[in-house]
C-alpha cells in the first residue's frame, strides 16, 4: 500500500533546487514557499521535467534572450506542423504564472499558442518583441503547453517563437521512489531511487531490516543481511512542507532453503519389481526439489516436487543412495541425508531329484523360495530342464 502524508512546518525559507540568482529579490515571509523560476540558464531543459510534442523539439537559444544567456526556442517546422513544449506541474497554493515571449512569424497565421490543461489561453503572431503574460493558477496538478503552430502556407520573419523567465506558483512536493529490485536474497543490496516531485531538499529514509536502517541520501544503497518481508518509508521536505510515502512489505528477502528431509519409501526391492516412488516432507520457502540417485549407473529420477520416481536400470544390482534438495530463487539448499536402497535378485533354494536319466524327457522346474524368480543354468530354457 502506498500512502501519502503531508505536514507543514513554518520554520525556514525554502531554498529548493533554485539558483541563488532566482531567489534574489523575492520577499519571502517566514513559512511561505518561493515561486519556481525557469530561465533556461542551465543551458538545457533539465531543471524541470519538460516534455516535447508535435513535429520538432524545442531547443535552447543563446540569441537575444529576455534575461541571462539563454531562452527556449520553438523547433524548426514546416507548413501545417506544430512544435510543443509541455510541463506537468502541481501547484501548492493559488498564485500567478508569468512568462516572457517573443514572436517572429507570419502575422495572423503562424502563432505562438499557450494552453492550460488543454484549454487555449492566448495566442500571438507577427513580429513582436519580448512581452509578459500572466495567468492565475489554482491549487492542483496542471499541464502547461507552449505551441508554435504553422498554417498550410507561407513563412515570414524568423519563423520561430521564444519564451523565457517563466515564474511558476509555489510547487507541491510529493514523496515517491522505486527500487531496482524488491525480491532479493540474504546479503544482497537494493538501490533505491528518489522520484519525488517538487523542489525537495531533504530526504529521510527508514529501512526495516536494512543496513543502514536510516539514510539522508537522495538515492541510498541498502544491504539486507537477513530474510524477511520489510517496509520502507521515505519522508521528503523542501524546508516548509513535508511529504511521506510508506511502502508496506515492499522488500522481500529470501534465504537458500534449509536442509531437505530424508526421502521415504521402499528401501529393499527385488530387481524384477520395476520403478519405485519416494517422497519427502516439504521445506518452507522451497519452490521445487532436485532429486539425485548415486551411483548414476543405478538409474535416473523423474520428478521435481515432494514426490519422485526412480527409474531403475534393469541390470543394476546393489545399493544406491537417493537424496533430495530444495530449490528457490536464492539457490539450491543442502541435500538431505541419503536413503539407502538395495536392489537385488534373491537366492533360490530349489529341490531337484538326486539323479536324472539322460534319456528322460525335459521337465518343468517348479518351486523355489521365494517364488517369482527366473530359472537359469546349463540345460535350462524357459523354465524347462532338459538333461
Amino acid at each position: 500500500m502506498n500512502t501519502f502524508l503531508r505536514t507543514f512546518t513554518f520554520l525556514v525559507l525554502i531554498a529548493g533546487v533554485f539558483s541563488l540568482n532566482n531567489l534574489q529579490g523575492q520577499n519571502l515571509l517566514p513559512g511561505s514557499k518561493a515561486e519556481s523560476i525557469e530561465d533556461f540558464e542551465t543551458g538545457d531543459f533539465s531543471q524541470f521535467n519538460w516534455q516535447f510534442g508535435g513535429d520538432a523539439d524545442w531547443t535552447i537559444s543563446n540569441t537575444s534572450p529576455y534575461e541571462g544567456s539563454f531562452s527556449a526556442r520553438s523547433g524548426v517546422i514546416s507548413n501545417s506542423q506544430i512544435s510543443q513544449l509541455i510541463l506537468s506541474y502541481e501547484v501548492y497554493a493559488q498564485d500567478t504564472l508569468t512568462f516572457w515571449h517573443r514572436v517572429s512569424s507570419e502575422g495572423n497565421y503562424d502563432k505562438l499558442k499557450f494552453f492550460i490543461d488543454g484549454n487555449l489561453q492566448d495566442e500571438w503572431s507577427g513580429n513582436l518583441p519580448w512581452d509578459k503574460a500572466e495567468y492565475i493558477i489554482p491549487v492542483g496538478m496542471h499541464t502547461f503547453t507552449w505551441e508554435y503552430y504553422k498554417d498550410f502556407s507561407v513563412s515570414s520573419n524568423e519563423d520561430a517563437v521564444w519564451i523565457d523567465f517563466i515564474t511558476f506558483p509555489p510547487e507541491e512536493i510529493e514523496a515517491a521512489f522505486i527500487a531496482d529490485t524488491t525480491v532479493i536474497c540474504e546479503e544482497d543490496e537494493v538501490q533505491f531511487t528518489d522520484l519525488s516531485i517538487g523542489p525537495v531538499t531533504e530526504w529521510n529514509w527508514i529501512f526495516e531490516g536494512g543496513y543502514p536502517a536510516t539514510s539522508t541520501e537522495q538515492n541510498p544503497l541498502i544491504w539486507y543481511p537477513t530474510n524477511g518481508i520489510f517496509d520502507v518509508i521515505l519522508e521528503v521536505s523542501d524546508g516548509i512542507e513535508t511529504s511521506q510515502t510508506f511502502m508496506s512489505e515492499y522488500i522481500h528477502v529470501g534465504e537458500v532453503p534449509q536442509t531437505a528431509n530424508t526421502p521415504t519409501g521402499i528401501s529393499y526391492l527385488c530387481a524384477s519389481w520395476g520403478n519405485s516412488t519416494y517422497n519427502t516432507t516439504a521445506v518452507a520457502g522451497v519452490s521445487s526439489y532436485s532429486w539425485n540417485l548415486n551411483p548414476t549407473e543405478a538409474g535416473s529420477v523423474s520428478g521435481s516436487g515432494t514426490s519422485a520416481t526412480v527409474i531403475w536400470n534393469s541390470g543394476f544390482l546393489g545399493t544406491a543412495e537417493l537424496t533430495v534438495a530444495g530449490i528457490n530463487y536464492c539457490g539450491v539448499g543442502v541435500p538431505s541425508n541419503p536413503l539407502l536402497i538395495t536392489r537385488y535378485l534373491p537366492d533360490v533354494q530349489l529341490v531337484l531329484p538326486a539323479y536324472v536319466g539322460l534319456p528322460e524327457p525335459a521337465f518343468q522346474l517348479m518351486g523355489g523360495t521365494p517364488a517369482g524368480g527366473e530359472y537359469s543354468g546349463t540345460g535350462v530354457s524357459n523354465g524347462m530342464f532338459d538333461p
